[in-house]
């Protein structure tokens, strides 16, 4: 999906190829900043549960 849009910006005109490539930076600047929000979030619940299942051996 990346690749291919990355594709159609090259073949855009020197100006708007910069606008479409900062565009698709920060779009995924944003979309990496929630995945590793996400991630976090999982890593906490994980530590609960070992936590909990430790408790319980």
């Amino acid at each position: 999906m990346v690749f291919d849009e990355i594709q159609g910006i090259y073949n855009l005109e020197e100006k708007n190829r910069n606008y479409e490539l900062n565009r698709l930076k920060d779009s995924l600047i944003t979309s990496l900043y929630m995945m590793d929000e996400r991630v976090k979030d999982i890593n906490k619940i994980a530590g609960s549960i070992m936590e909990a299942e430790a408790l319980h051996e």
